[in-house]
């Protein structure tokens, strides 16, 4: 009977990329009726946000790009209303408060 030891090295990396780290930030919020979106994101590319009130009615929607403040002026009564933007690598929401102008 014949044995062999056998020794194998393997050298093995694995990268996994995780799941972009995306911010969408509204200011001022609470405001008047304007205000300024950015969707920050690792990656350029265009995103759609569309502006609904409290009873999902699209109120205004527009097209911009991420890494760009870009400002919104709505002409709406005052209260809750809810932006959600969406792209290629996901959807990102946030409620917009708007003061009564006095």
């Amino acid at each position: 009977t014949v044995s062999h030891v056998v020794t194998v090295q393997c050298r093995t990396s694995v990268s996994t990329a995780g799941p972009l780290k995306n911010k969408l930030t509204v200011f001022p919020n609470p405001g008047t009726g304007t205000f300024t979106v950015l969707l920050s994101s690792p990656v350029n590319e265009e995103i759609r946000i569309v502006i609904t009130n409290s009873f999902g009615e699209k109120i205004k929607q527009i097209t911009t790009a991420t890494n760009k403040a870009t400002e919104i002026s709505l002409s709406a009564p005052g209260g809750i209303y809810f932006l959600n933007s969406v792209s290629a690598y996901g959807s990102w929401s946030e409620k917009v408060i708007i003061n009564v102008k006095r």
